[in-house]
């Protein structure tokens, strides 16, 4: 058969799986809010020691990867493994888990800088540090290859993922405008990570009430949500708020909003 032969209508369908990343300040709401996803939830806490945010909420499990002052680097490799674990899980139809959240994304940058430190350039030495020890431009190089890599082999992973992460602000030498992308290391992985997820949020606080932003905007150009096919789903432009004490919320709303 041909791949010709393989082409079929889009169908909508119940099964949808959320490939979400959340970024947003602080204290916005990011960890709490991405725990309103379905069924039984993996928490991996990465070098951040959120946990705490874990409580009150059911069918929540938490591995927590923290650096070990002894064996800098290794907790990079952990999650290197974990990833591989998930995915013998799922094939093996035994992965207990429906949702995964990936908190977060600066944790991950620091784990990945602490095993690029590690590598071994030929003669069996170190690559070159900057002053201080601190890393050096052969540095990050690997450290985007490994960070993508990574990224690119959870998302797939048959069950509702999400990602929260920290956004990066600088002013355009041309435009001169604010513009706000994921804080990742290199320009282009923080320009094309928005991309590689089907719902990218932006979440925040504002008089105790939580809310995501949905929709791009000037200053968040990389912001929009596949759940909100056609903008049928609700009003562009209008945050999306957090209710914990009115379920279904969060991401449980917007899947019943999208499929009933």
């Amino acid at each position: 058969m041909s791949l010709l032969e393989t082409a079929s209508p889009p169908k909508d369908h119940e099964n949808y799986l959320i490939k979400a990343l959340l970024v947003g300040p602080s204290k916005g709401g990011k960890t709490t809010s991405a725990l309103t996803l379905p069924g039984k939830k993996l928490l991996i806490d990465i070098h951040s020691k959120r946990s705490q945010a874990s409580v009150g909420f059911d069918d929540v499990e938490i591995i927590s990867l923290v650096p070990d002052t002894k064996r800098p680097g290794d907790p990079w490799g952990q999650l290197e493994d974990l990833v591989i674990e998930l995915w013998d899980e799922a094939n093996a139809d035994t992965l207990k888990y429906d949702s995964i959240i990936l908190d977060d994304l600066s944790g991950m940058k620091r784990l990945c800088m602490d095993s690029c430190l590690k590598i071994m350039a030929s003669g069996g030495k170190t690559l070159a540090t900057a002053p201080g020890g601190g890393p050096s431009q052969a540095h990050y190089g690997p450290h985007i290859f490994k960070t993508d890599q990574l990224i690119n082999r959870i998302i797939p992973l048959p069950v509702h993922i999400v990602f929260t992460g920290h956004v990066y602000t600088f002013e355009d030498d041309l435009t001169n405008k604010l513009e706000s992308w994921p804080n990742v290391y290199g320009r282009g992985l923080r320009s094309e990570i928005g991309s590689w997820f089907d719902e990218t949020y932006y979440a925040y606080a504002d008089e105790g009430k939580h809310y995501w932003r949905t929709e791009a905007d000037r200053t968040y150009s990389f912001l929009g949500s596949t759940l909100n096919h056609l903008h049928k789903f609700w009003e562009p432009g209008k945050p999306i708020q957090i209710d914990f004490d009115s379920p279904p919320t969060g991401f449980a709303d917007l899947l019943e909003r999208r499929f009933g």
